[in-house]
């Protein structure tokens, strides 16, 4: 349902992007910070994966008092994937003259002028001839109080790297979808996202798909954003303290599950292949044995692996529980 308008008549007010967020009983608080910080910069279109109703009414009645935003819900929740797409291909049917679309969580609030900065790097990018089909920002977790990084390959390692603030944009491989600026002409060419991963993974999937068809991803030091990774943070000693996000077993099950059907992929780099291994024994040690809910944890651990292989995909279904 579009509960409003779109009207981009504002100084430095982008024409080219379209935001595109997927809500699913977001905490509202962030939400709003996200769309006061979007309504200065480009249109969003947020895609609602079927929240509680009480939350949906709060959400209609905040959006009907600006006018850069509309709501598209739907009547089940279709995943984060599929929800994307509906996005993308809403931009693509209705506004054809937009040249981005940047991807948002709900619990995302990029910086002020973020848009504009991501679009004047991609088109830098492009016209010195590094064929860039994504750009994102430098994420930044309030509860960790820790810069993310970029993943990029290296000396046959898959790593986390944290460039020097306002240092330009560099290459890697991967980009959280969160905060990712995707060329719309990359999009038709790559293909939209993998809808049938659910959630987990499915930017992961579409960066490496854009890889072998000789596109390149980047990511830019020159603005960070707000993002919360997993549902907390925790605490772990190996080889001094480290802090982690803390996924729910419903979420270790996606990611689990997903990581199988990646290995499985002829264009998926070898060496994120080899690395995957390592994370999937360490994801299955440290939240099956050591973690609150490690009884939980480990059963849908398990069930994720064991769905890879088998080739399920969708949503999880309780019915075929292990």
């Amino acid at each position: 349902m579009i509960i409003s308008g779109l009207n981009s008549t504002e100084m430095n007010f982008s024409s080219r992007t379209k935001a595109i967020t997927v809500a699913y009983n977001p905490d509202l608080n962030i939400l709003r910070q996200q769309l006061e910080s979007l309504n200065h910069q480009c249109e969003t279109i947020i895609i609602d994966n079927c929240s509680e109703k009480n939350l949906l009414n709060q959400l209609y009645e905040y959006c009907n008092l600006k006018t850069h935003v509309l709501i598209i819900s739907l009547d089940r929740n279709t995943g984060i994937s599929s929800a994307q797409n509906t996005g993308i291909k809403y931009v693509l049917e209705n506004t054809p003259d937009s040249e981005f679309v940047l991807l948002l969580d709900h619990d995302s609030v990029p910086s002020f002028g973020m848009v504009n900065a991501l679009e004047k790097q991609f088109d830098y990018l492009d016209k010195s001839g590094r064929n860039p089909a994504a750009i994102g920002p430098l994420l930044y977790d309030p509860r960790d109080r820790k810069h993310i990084g970029f993943h990029s390959i290296k000396s046959c390692l898959w790593r986390k790297v944290i460039p020097l603030q306002e240092s330009g944009p560099i290459e890697c491989h991967s980009l959280n979808s969160s905060g990712s600026l995707i060329s719309l002409k990359a999009m038709k060419a790559v293909g939209l996202l993998e809808k049938d991963f659910f959630m987990d993974h499915g930017e992961t999937e579409w960066c490496f798909r854009a890889l072998n068809k000789g596109y390149r991803i980047f990511g830019s030091s020159d603005f960070s954003m707000i993002h919360h990774m997993g549902d907390d943070v925790v605490e772990f000693q190996f080889f001094g303290k480290r802090r982690m996000p803390y996924r729910s077993p419903l979420r270790h099950y996606y990611i689990m599950r997903n990581s199988i059907h990646l290995q499985k992929k002829p264009y998926v780099p070898l060496t994120w292949k080899f690395w995957n291994v390592f994370k999937i024994a360490f994801t299955f040690v440290y939240f099956g044995f050591f973690s609150r809910e490690s009884g939980e944890q480990r059963k849908y651990i398990i069930r994720g692996i064991r769905d890879g292989f088998q080739g399920i995909t969708g949503e999880f279904s309780q019915n075929e529980a292990a």
